[in-house]
C-alpha cells in the first residue's frame, strides 16, 4: 500500500478496507480509516494464458489521483509508487521510488522529478552497485557494495588493463561488474574495495575480430586495443604527466602488428609514425624528426623515376 494513501493516519492506525469483484480477474477496493472516511482505491487483476499468469494492482488517492502500482508475471516482480509534495521553495516535486527484479538481476530506485518530470535528483541500486544522478540524469557518482561482486581479480584478470583501473588502496583488490549486450559488446566496471568507481571498459566481439577500450571514472578516454581474423592488431593509451616546467603533457604510446610486420611506438606529446619515420610535435610551431628507422626502407631506383 503507497506511504501517501495512508499518510494521514498514524502508523499503528487500523485501515478498513471493501472490495467488489468483477468477474474472474478484476477487483476493486476502497480503503477507509477509523471514522470512515475513504483514504483511496486499488484496482487488482489477474490474466493467465497457457501456463503463464501476470497479476497486478494500481493505487489511487481519495481524488482518484494516481498514487503507483505493483505486479508480478512469474518471471519478473515490479513496484512503482509517486508521492507528491513540495521543495523549501514551494515548487512541486514529485518523488518516485520503485523496485524490479528480473531474470536474477534486482533494481531499487528513488527520482525526484519537477511538476514537468525533469528530473531533480535521484538514484538507483543494480545488484549492489548504485548511481546517483543530478539534474537531467547526470551521473553524480556510482559506489558498489564489493560483497555482492564475488571475489576480487587476480593479477592475471588485470593484465593488460590500464594501471587507472586497479586500486590503489592499500589492499590492491579490485573488483569488477560486468553487463553483456545481446548485439555481442559488454561493458565493465571496475571498483575499488571502498566502493568507489575506478573506471570502464567496452569490449566487442564478433566474426571479423575483436576490440576493447578503457575510460576513467570520468569517462576520458584511456587507451584501447583490437585485433582482426587476418592477424593484424593494434594497441594504444594516453596517461597524463608534467613536464620539467610543470606543464600538463599528454604521454601516447601505441603499437601495430600484422602477419610480417611488427611496430611499437613510443610517444610523448604528440606523435605520427609515417611510414618508418617517427615524427614528433611538442608544440605547433616546432616539428622534430628524432628518429629514422631504415632497416626496413626498400632502395630507390632512380633510373625508374
Amino acid at each position: 500500500m503507497p506511504a501517501a494513501m495512508i499518510s494521514s493516519v498514524a502508523a499503528d492506525a487500523s485501515i478498513f478496507t471493501s472490495t467488489e469483484s468483477f468477474g474472474d480477474d478484476f477487483s476493486e477496493t476502497t480503503y477507509y480509516d477509523a471514522s470512515g472516511s475513504i483514504l483511496g482505491y486499488s484496482n487488482a487483476f489477474s490474466h493467465s494464458w497457457g501456463n503463464d499468469t501476470m497479476t497486478g494492482i494500481d493505487f489511487m488517492n481519495a481524488d482518484f489521483e494516481y498514487l503507483g502500482h505493483s505486479g508480478s508475471d512469474g518471471q519478473a516482480k515490479w513496484s512503482h509508487f509517486e508521492t507528491r509534495g513540495t521543495d523549501a521553495d514551494g515548487n512541486v516535486t514529485i518523488t518516485e521510488t520503485g523496485s524490479e527484479t528480473y531474470g536474477g538481476e534486482t533494481r531499487e530506485f528513488t527520482f525526484v522529478f519537477d511538476e514537468n518530470f525533469n528530473l531533480i535528483s535521484g538514484e538507483e541500486t543494480i545488484d549492489g552497485v548504485t548511481t546517483k544522478y543530478g539534474a537531467n540524469w547526470s551521473v553524480t557518482g556510482e559506489t558498489a557494495d564489493v560483497s555482492a561482486l564475488g571475489d576480487a581479480l587476480s593479477e592475471s584478470a588485470l593484465s593488460g588493463v590500464p594501471t587507472a583501473l586497479v586500486s590503489s588502496l592499500e589492499d590492491g583488490l579490485t573488483y569488477s561488474k560486468t553487463e553483456e549486450f545481446d548485439w555481442g559488446g559488454s561493458e565493465t566496471t571496475y571498483f575499488a574495495s571502498d566502493g568507489s568507481t575506478l573506471g570502464f571498459s567496452f569490449s566487442f566481439e564478433d566474426n571479423f575480430g575483436s576490440s576493447v577500450s578503457y575510460e576513467d571514472a570520468n569517462n576520458n578516454w584511456l587507451g584501447g586495443s583490437w585485433s582482426d581474423n587476418e592477424g593484424r592488431s593494434g594497441y594504444n593509451s594516453t596517461t597524463q604527466s608534467t613536464d620539467d616546467d610543470g606543464n600538463l603533457i599528454y604521454i601516447e604510446t601505441g603499437g601495430f602488428s600484422d602477419t610480417t610486420t611488427v611496430s611499437r611506438i613510443p610517444l610523448l606529446g604528440v606523435l605520427t609514425l609515417i611510414g618508418t619515420c617517427l615524427v614528433e610535435l611538442r608544440h605547433v610551431d616546432q616539428l622534430h624528426i628524432p628518429m629514422v628507422r631504415t632497416g626496413r626502407l626498400q632502395t630507390l631506383q632512380l633510373r625508374l623515376i
